[in-house]
Order: structure tokens, then C-alpha cells, then sequence
């Protein structure tokens, strides 16, 4: 704080005993967000004493001449200019996918000819209620572990030290998020070369999903062995719903799903 200035006494509410405004909030409301607040309760209560219960209690000074005058004074070109930006950003907008923030629509602008600053490409953008795409913000669960399922047994002791090929393959269901939705991908691993034997990516989780990675591994090598399982990775129709097809081709019998939610191969889990 600069010599000579003192910090103003915070107001507080006598009925209440609790701070109205911080010293940083003591800057007053626009006067259209005061007048529409007067319009949503003057139907019940009047502007006048609207106007003064904001004016004596609030501490958000405003005369009734302010709020007719408002009302009846016509648009400027200000603001009949951001409405008609408005709709080109709406445009802008949907046009890609819902996807640009501030800068891109800001330099979209530009492109098009338009004159115009950021920070006001931001106001507009925010009062359309826009905003671009943001990553890492999806929280969506795709699975829901049932903790009292019984586990399958971890049938590789956590041995990874294997050398032959062939000897113990381990697989994993994971998904990415993308603008169109999830996408699948189910992949098979041979643990002594840490070859990707069989792998696939679908928008869906079909049996076929783990069935066709499975197939292809086997197409690879012929032989192998799947002996790790985990607890709730795997799509939740099931990994294997024709097992015939597995057994025909030489695989091993898989084990059945963990819990309602599936089965699941992962080296590094148990």
C-alpha cells in the first residue's frame, strides 16, 4: 500500500454480522446487469424500492431516472456491433466442431476480415457462453470394478524374466478419447520379445474387438499361451463369447470374465 493511504473498513451486515463486499469486490455492477436484475424482480416488488434496498443495503448505487433511462435509451453501435459478432462467432463455432477457443477464434476472425481485439473476442465468447475443446477434462468411467468378485489367480508369478518366445503372452483393453468418442484398441504381447503379436482399434466393444487381436497373435506365431488375467480392464459383453473359435485355432482355454464388469490380460497388473 502506498504511504499515505489507508485501507477503508470493511462493510458488514449489522442483522447478519458478516462481510458484504472483500475490498476487492467494492467496484460497482454494469448498469445492464442492474437493470436486469431490477427486471426479473420488478413485477413482484417495484423498481423504487428495488432501487433503494440496492442503493441503502447493498451499497450498489442506483436511481430509478438510471433504470428508465437505460431502458428506453437506444441500442449503440457498440453494442449492436457485438451482437452481430456474436452470431459470426456462433457460426465460427460450429462450423469447427465446437472446437476453437479464444485465439483461434480470435486469428478465424482475422481471416475473415474482421477487425477485431481478443479480449473482446473473449467477452462475446463468454457471453454466447463458448468455449474450445480442453484436454484432459473428460472424467468419463468406462469400468467399474466389483470388489468382491473373487480374482483369478496370477498364473505367471509375476515372472517377467522369461527368454523363449512363445512361452507366456499377455494382452490389454485400453481405450483414448477422441472429438468422435472412444476408441478401442486390444492388443497381444509376446512377454520374451515384447513383440505386439495382434492388435486392433474399434469404435465399439464387440467380443470381436479381443477375438480378432487374438487371432492375428496366433496367425503370428501359431502357438503361445495367455496366462495373466486382472480384475476389470476387458469390455463388459465379455472377451470371448464364441470360444469355440479360440479352442479351434489352438488357444487355451481363457478364463471367465472378473465381476460384472470383464476380463482382462495386463502385464503389469494382477
Amino acid at each position: 500500500m502506498r504511504p499515505g493511504l489507508q485501507r477503508l473498513p470493511a462493510r458488514t451486515d449489522p442483522a447478519r454480522g458478516t462481510r458484504r463486499h472483500s475490498p476487492r469486490s467494492r467496484a460497482r455492477p454494469p448498469t445492464a446487469v442492474i437493470v436486469d436484475y431490477i427486471d426479473a424482480f420488478r413485477h413482484r416488488f417495484g423498481v423504487e424500492p428495488i432501487c433503494r434496498i440496492l442503493t441503502d443495503e447493498a451499497g450498489i448505487k442506483i436511481a430509478p431516472c438510471t433504470y428508465y433511462a437505460h431502458k428506453t435509451r437506444p441500442l449503440s453501435a457498440r453494442a449492436a456491433s457485438d451482437l452481430l459478432l456474436i452470431e459470426v462467432i456462433k457460426g465460427v463455432h460450429e462450423k469447427n466442431f465446437s472446437c476453437y477457443g479464444v485465439l483461434k477464434m480470435w486469428h478465424e476472425l482475422k481471416r475473415q476480415g474482421y477487425r477485431i481485439g481478443r479480449d473482446r473476442v473473449g467477452r462475446l465468447m463468454r457471453q454466447a457462453g463458448l468455449a474450445g475443446a480442453m484436454r484432459g477434462r473428460h472424467r468419463t468411467i468406462t469400468t467399474r470394478q466389483d470388489r468382491e468378485a473373487s480374482r483369478h489367480p496370477d498364473r505367471a508369478n509375476r515372472g517377467w524374466d522369461i527368454i523363449a518366445p512363445n512361452t507366456v503372452w499377455v494382452a490389454d483393453f485400453t481405450y483414448v478419447w477422441t472429438y468422435a468418442g472412444f476408441c478401442y484398441v486390444s492388443f497381444i504381447t509376446d512377454v520374451a520379445s515384447r513383440m505386439i503379436l495382434g492388435w486392433k482399434a474399434s469404435m465399439s466393444k464387440e467380443s470381436s474387438l479381443v477375438i480378432d487381436a487374438l487371432a492375428q497373435a496366433l496367425f503370428t506365431r501359431r502357438r503361445g499361451q495367455v496366462q495373466f488375467t486382472t480384475h476389470g480392464l476387458l469390455s463388459p459383453v465379455g472377451a470371448v463369447d464364441r470360444p469355440h473359435q479360440l479352442l479351434a485355432a489352438g488357444a487355451p482355454r481363457l478364463p471367465s470374465r472378473v465381476g460384472p464388469v470383464g476380463l482382462g490380460h495386463d502385464p503389469g497388473r494382477s
